[in-house]
């Protein structure tokens, strides 16, 4: 059975990546996805530099997100649709 290596990814505030494989001491980062996914093929190359079958790669982002009062509100939102539907008691924003 071929081998899996999962990777846990956090955005970090500034934009950069972290990333940690879960369950072995495999780290890296970088400020771009793509630099990172580069990272992470090279650092797994280079921890089972000795092994006969490569492991196949699972990547997984994980993005927090700390609300101090006010909505959350994603990139590019109607901030004046989602704070009247907040005002009249919903959650979401009405379908279009």
């Amino acid at each position: 059975m071929k081998r899996e290596i999962v990777f846990n990814v956090t955005q970090e505030a500034d934009g950069g990546y972290i990333a940690e494989a879960l369950g072995e001491d495999i780290f890296t980062q970088a400020d771009t996805w793509e630099d990172l996914r580069t990272n992470i093929r090279e650092a797994v190359e280079a921890y089972g530099f000795d092994q006969p079958e490569k492991p196949s790669v699972r990547i997984r982002l994980t993005r927090e997100e700390v609300r101090g009062g006010g909505p959350v509100v994603p990139p590019g939102a109607d901030v004046a649709v989602i704070r009247h539907r907040r005002e009249a008691g919903g959650t979401s924003p009405p379908a279009s």
